[in-house]
C-alpha cells in the first residue's frame, strides 16, 4: 500500500513493481525470522519462529521464486533493486554468527535510523528509480513526510526492543538516550513529517495533505500509550497499521471518487 501511493502520486503505475515488493517483503520477514537466533526467544512470537522452522523456510523459498519472478521485468535496470537487497541484507546481519557480523551491532543508533531509511527506500525511493529514472522527485517532500513518519514508528518499535537490543549490544536509539530525550527526539520526528506534508501540498490544503497528517496526528497520543505495552496487536497492528493509513485513506477517496462519478 505505501509502495502504491508513491506510484499514485508520482502518476505511475506498474503492477509487476508492487508485487515484487510484496513478495521481497515477506521474504525479507522470514528470513530475518530465521537468522534472528543468536540469542535465546525473547516473545511468544519468537518462540513460535523458533518451533516452527520448516515453515518459515516454506513461506521464504515460495516468496523467493515471487520475488525473482516480478524482479524479471525489471533485471535491464537492476541496481535499485541490488542495492534495497544490500540494505536488506545488511539489517538482518548483526544476528548472524561471525565476528563481522558482530561488530555491525556497535554501529550507534543504526538500526532506528537504518530501519526507517530501508521503509523509506523500499516504498518510496525504490519505485521512482526504477519506474522513472530520470526525475527529480526521488528525494521531494513526500520522502521527507514519509520518512520521519516512519522513524518516529521505529523508535516506538526500537524502545519496546531496548532490552533485547542490550543484550545483543545493538545501539538503537532508545539503548542510547533516556526517557526525556527520547520523547523530543519523537515528537520533532513528527513535527519534521508534518511539516514536509505542508510543504509536499503546499500552498494548497486538499485531501492528499490530509491522509498524510492523519497518522502523524494519531502517533502525538501514542508515546505514553506504548511505553509500558508491548502487545503485538499494538505494534503489528496500530503501529504497523499507521505507516499505510494514509494510503488506505488515498484509496478509499479514488475509489470513492470514481465511483460517484459513474
Amino acid at each position: 500500500m505505501m509502495t502504491w501511493e508513491a506510484l499514485h502520486l508520482s502518476n505511475l503505475k506498474d503492477h509487476n513493481l508492487l508485487w515484487f515488493v510484496f513478495f521481497s517483503t515477506l521474504l525479507t520477514y522470514h528470513f530475518h525470522s530465521l537468522v534472528n537466533v543468536v540469542y535465546p526467544a525473547s516473545s511468544e512470537r519468537h518462540f513460535w519462529n523458533d518451533r516452527n522452522q520448516k515453515i518459515l523456510i516454506l513461506f521464504m523459498l515460495l516468496a523467493l521464486l515471487g520475488t525473482i519472478y516480478f524482479f524479471i521485468p525489471f533485471i535491464r535496470r537492476p541496481i535499485p533493486f541490488l542495492l534495497g537487497g544490500l540494505f536488506t541484507f545488511l539489517y538482518s546481519a548483526p544476528n548472524l554468527k561471525g565476528q563481522a557480523f558482530i561488530l555491525l551491532r556497535k554501529i550507534a543508533v543504526g538500526k532506528t535510523l537504518y530501519l526507517a531509511f530501508m521503509w523509506t527506500y523500499a516504498t518510496s525511493i525504490l519505485p521512482i528509480m526504477a519506474l522513472d529514472p530520470g526525475s527529480h522527485d526521488i528525494l521531494n517532500a513526500f520522502t521527507g513526510s514519509r520518512f520521519f513518519l516512519v522513524y518516529a514508528i521505529c523508535v516506538l518499535f526500537d524502545r519496546r526492543d531496548k532490552l533485547e537490543d542490550q543484550l545483543k549490544g545493538i545501539k538503537a536509539l532508545p539503548t542510547l538516550l533516556h526517557e526525556n530525550a527520547l520523547r523530543k527526539v519523537y515528537f520533532l520526528s513528527l513535527l519534521l513529517s508534518m511539516i514536509f506534508t505542508i510543504i509536499y501540498t503546499w500552498p494548497h490544503f486538499n485531501s492528499t495533505t490530509f491522509f498524510l497528517l492523519v497518522p502523524a496526528l494519531i502517533c502525538l497520543f501514542l508515546f505514553g500509550l506504548t511505553q509500558h505495552r508491548k502487545g503485538d496487536l499494538l505494534y503489528y497492528v496500530l503501529l504497523d497499521g499507521l505507516m499505510m493509513m494514509s494510503a488506505i485513506l488515498q484509496a478509499i477517496y479514488l475509489f470513492s471518487s470514481t465511483f460517484v462519478n459513474r
